[in-house]
């Protein structure tokens, strides 16, 4: 069973079309609801928020003390004040709805480029939903939501006209205005409609297609002219169309990628794990090229090999390469997808047919990108601790002032929640607000060599003097920890704060200073505080307070666990543990040190049952498995005697 183009196009409002459709809009609807999770969102209601008062785009680095006075091109500015009157009406949760939205009209305009091509409904489901998922980890609230919505109705118009000329590719244009304010990723989208115009002049030079409508080729030329000169129309010029090819310059030679899991290069483990979406993608485009070579346009080559090029040299190309090549990969797999369609018929009664494979096919796809390992929950509002929310209320409590130490990616939330009194070192933009050679050097902090690390620690705490830090990688928090000049004041769900120690921070410190224990202790360190009688007392105490503070975090949960039963107190510990795994039911180290505990008292036969839930947790360590196999050989020696 064929779907011919007349029967495409009596067939628009036909039930089984707009079931594919409304399915294919759900999947992306669902995909988009996930919490706030991203860094970059606080940086974006930030930029917006000081548009909105200033009246204008920003041009200076106003939210660092590092580096105020370098210029920053704030290429998504109309995004970033739209998105903050939004969330003045809706909040955060609301946001998500709207983003989610977003991402359901890129995906209806996804499957209708691919109808527009003729691909028949199920091609058209299966791949959109393929590129749905491939694309679903960078649908979060930032302007790359807003540009796969850009880059569908980009490649709809063009497929549109391609097919009947209509007059709606004059809106493109305005499309390239409004991308040019809204993300760099513009400078790629104003290529598209001239890619369409060489490949037609080609085309029609080598004799590969039908000779186009007169004029048709002038006017999608003066198109493409005009998407050229549009995206400039922006307050930086064309410096916001050069900014992306300069960053993507920086990224590649300065030894940034390793760094930056969205920039690297991708590997083979990268195809059989996050990125599978673009496995088969990049398989089925292949094959379906392949065996449709007749048909294949060379928009379709271009876009195929160009940015599946991209998309091995860095891996956030892989979601662009989603949305430009489901249409085309649809088309090609027509012909299997007929095959297919033609037993369905066999099976299920007329007129639904395509509209049950639809629906089966696209709930299928739902449950693949919603379930699939790895993916991100759903919900809406903020994924909970992410964001260092009480540590900054304790600093603004206790008036602590003076440069900052942050993580990367605290930097965008401390300036949304504490700009203009409090400003960062660093944040998530990279060297598109930095210079490359301090971001380079505040990066070299979380290098896994000590030495790296530590040097680069030492120069720019010398440089900057840093007056507090609030990190969470433990490549930076071991500085600070064995530091004599710090000390850790608060230990928060999210981030350990310490202070440096100065006349002007005794008070604070005198106050809130632990003096025992310390964030990313082990059990060794703590062993030796035991032996220590004396500050006993103490030691419980900050544990005590370190368990409050980090709302009964695992890692505080497990020391205090360990102290009670080096003291002797078997069932409080059995209650901490108990408590840990209850809370976090992924704590393996909870479950084992409740095991233990279980064996320590003799009660084998819940030992063992914790030891078989821990490995049911994480099936892939071996320490569960030599646990129960450790615990079993206790057992059968307590029988023996």
């Amino acid at each position: 069973m064929t779907t011919t183009h007349s029967e495409l196009s009596s067939g628009r409002s036909s039930l089984a079309h707009w079931a594919a459709a409304a399915c294919v809009v759900v999947v992306a609807f669902v995909l988009g609801l996930t919490p706030v999770r991203s860094s970059d969102v606080w940086i974006h209601l930030a930029t917006g928020r000081a548009i909105s008062e200033s009246g204008r785009a920003p041009t200076m680095n106003l939210f660092s003390f590092a580096e105020p006075d370098r210029r920053v091109i704030s290429h998504s500015w109309l995004f970033q004040l739209m998105a903050f009157e939004l969330h003045s009406i809706v909040g955060l949760s609301g946001m998500v709805i709207v983003k989610a939205l977003i991402g359901s009209v890129a995906a209806g305009l996804l499957f209708q480029a691919a109808r527009t091509r003729g691909a028949g409904l199920i091609s058209s489901a299966g791949v959109s939903g393929l590129a749905l998922i491939a694309i679903a980890p960078r649908l979060t609230l930032r302007p790359e939501v807003g540009s796969f919505a850009c880059f569908a109705l980009m490649i709809f118009l063009m497929e549109r006209y391609r097919k009947r000329a209509t007059r709606w590719v004059w809106a493109a244009p305005l499309l390239m205005l409004l991308w040019g304010n809204l993300h760099g990723s513009a400078v790629v989208g104003c290529l598209i409609p001239l890619g369409y115009v060489l490949a037609r002049l080609i085309d029609a030079a080598i004799g590969r297609s039908e000779r186009p409508p007169a004029g048709s080729t002038g006017a999608l030329a003066i198109v493409a002219a005009a998407c050229l000169l549009a995206p400039a129309v922006n307050p930086y010029g064309f410096e916001t169309l050069m900014l992306p090819l300069l960053h993507y310059r920086t990224m590649a030679s300065g030894g940034f990628k390793r760094f930056f899991m969205d920039r690297r290069p991708m590997t083979l483990a990268d195809l059989s794990d996050a990125h599978w979406p673009f496995a088969i993608m990049a398989a089925l485009g292949l094959a379906g090229m392949a065996a449709d070579w007749k048909r294949v346009q060379l928009t379709d080559i271009a876009w195929f090999f160009g940015f599946g090029g991209l998309a091995i040299t860095s891996v956030r190309f892989a979601s662009v390469f989603a949305v430009l090549n489901a249409p085309g990969i649809s088309i090609h797999l027509c012909r299997g997808v007929s095959i297919i369609c033609g037993r369905l018929s066999r099976m299920l009664p007329k007129p639904y047919q395509r509209a049950v494979a639809a629906v089966l096919l696209t709930a299928a796809i739902l449950a693949v990108g919603v379930f699939r390992p790895g993916s991100e929950r759903l919900g809406i509002g903020l994924k909970p601790n992410t964001y260092p929310l009480r540590e900054l209320r304790f600093l603004d409590e206790n008036d602590v002032g003076g440069p900052l130490l942050n993580s990367f990616e605290f930097g965008g939330y401390i300036i949304w929640h504490d700009f203009p009194g409090r400003k960062v070192f660093v944040d998530t933009r990279g060297p598109v607000a930095f210079s490359p050679e301090l971001y380079f050097r505040a990066l070299e902090m979380i290098e896994p060599d000590v030495e790296k690390s530590f040097a680069a620690w030492k120069e720019l705490t010398g440089r900057y003097g840093f007056n507090a830090a609030l990190v969470r990688r433990e490549s930076i928090v071991r500085h600070f920890r064995a530091s004599d000049d710090w000390v850790p004041v608060h230990m928060g769900a999210v981030a350990p704060v310490f202070l440096r120690k100065t006349k002007a921070n005794e008070r604070i410190i005198a106050r809130f200073g632990y003096d025992h224990v310390k964030p990313g202790m082990d059990r060794i360190a703590l062993e030796r505080l035991a032996r220590d009688t004396a500050a006993a007392p103490e030691v419980e105490a900050e544990l005590w307070r370190w368990l409050r503070e980090s709302q009964g975090r695992p890692q505080a949960g497990l020391l205090l666990g360990y102290w009670l039963d080096l003291k002797g107190r078997d069932d409080e510990a059995i209650e901490e543990y108990k408590r840990l795994v209850e809370e976090y039911p992924r704590s393996v180290g909870a479950y084992l040190a409740l095991a233990n505990l279980y064996a320590d008292k003799g009660d084998w036969d819940r030992a063992e049952a914790v030891s078989r839930r821990a490995i049911a947790v994480s099936p892939d360590r071996d320490e569960p498995r030599m646990a129960l196999k450790q615990i079993q050989l206790r057992r059968g020696q307590e029988d023996r005697r």
